[in-house]
């Protein structure tokens, strides 16, 4: 039914807010439940081979836990964006990086990590390798997909699907001289949903 009442531009902000409320779950950040829980270690530069900006990669370990409550592969994949670049670094094995974090013992690979099941609290832990991040940005956002339910239903009764991250944020810290070597510290987490969540199914009706 069109509504042929004009309405004022307050009237139309407050009508638009509550339109917004009614359409979007009332839990947006906190809906689908916590399927793993993510441990990080620390954002660092690794040389593999000679020491130059090429051959620096960085890397972050890290550790997951199974909280799904049953046997499950971990479905998670993690990122690097650079706020002040824009550019996102994605996590790939390489076999040089690998063997020069683990001092002769390679550790696990996200892709491998995701690859086994891990039983019902089991804690796991893997690293992954995102290359030389871009040497002129200060601040970055790790981003971790796959830790929660991106399916879950709200005290309504209605369906939604969300794509919940983690975001952890880091800045570098240094001079000019050797930045691809500098320190990178965290600075925050939190947990953000990336796009808008998405109505699948309406509340039965009563």
């Amino acid at each position: 039914m069109r509504i042929k009442t004009v309405l004022g531009a307050a009237g139309a902000a407050c009508a638009l807010a509550l339109a917004l409320a009614a359409a979007l779950p009332s839990q947006a950040v906190a809906g689908g439940r916590r399927l793993m829980r993510f441990e990080a270690g620390t954002l660092q530069p690794v040389i593999a081979g000679a020491k130059t900006k090429k051959s620096t990669s960085y890397v972050l370990d890290y550790s997951i836990s199974n909280e799904s409550g049953g046997a499950a592969r971990p479905n998670v994949r993690l990122e690097v964006q650079t706020l002040d670049t824009r550019r996102t670094h994605g996590d790939a094995y390489d076999a040089a990086v690998f063997a020069a974090v683990g001092g002769g013992t390679a550790p696990s690979s996200t892709a491998q990590l995701r690859a086994a099941e891990m039983a019902a609290g089991a804690k796991a832990s893997g690293l992954a390798n995102f290359g030389a991040i871009d040497p002129n940005s200060d601040s970055f956002q790790v981003r971790v997909y796959g830790l929660f339910d991106p399916v879950y239903r709200d005290r309504e009764g209605r369906v939604w699907s969300e794509r919940r991250v983690l975001v952890l944020s880091y800045e570098r810290t240094g001079d000019e001289f050797d930045r691809h070597l500098d320190e990178i510290r965290l600075t925050g987490t939190k947990e953000v949903v990336d796009g808008e969540p998405v109505l699948v199914r309406e509340a039965h009706a009563k």
